[in-house]
């Protein structure tokens, strides 16, 4: 018999019903995880471009970032990520 002329059986209730079970659970912690991750789409601000930031695109020809010009854009990003940055000091 050819792969293609097999019959095949139908899944059994007990396989439907842990099919069922895992994909309710799944969405469940999605969603629950989701929800206690502290931040709402009302809360989230949207952070400036870099180009519009600096006045220039990244990595233009004769156009360098300083180092306090960076750790503004750091800090701007930290301010309008809606708690998903934070920007620490280190040493």
């Amino acid at each position: 018999m050819s792969p293609d002329t097999m019959p095949t059986r139908p899944a059994s209730p007990n396989l439907l019903r842990r099919r069922a079970l895992l994909l309710a659970t799944s969405l469940f912690l999605f969603v629950g995880v989701s929800q206690f991750a502290g931040v709402s789409q009302a809360e989230a601000q949207t952070p400036t471009t870099p180009e519009a930031f600096f006045g220039h695109p990244v990595g233009a020809d004769y156009h360098l970032t300083t180092y306090e010009q960076a750790m503004e854009w750091f800090d701007h990003l930290a301010e309008n990520s809606g708690g998903r940055m934070r920007v620490l000091e280190m040493g």
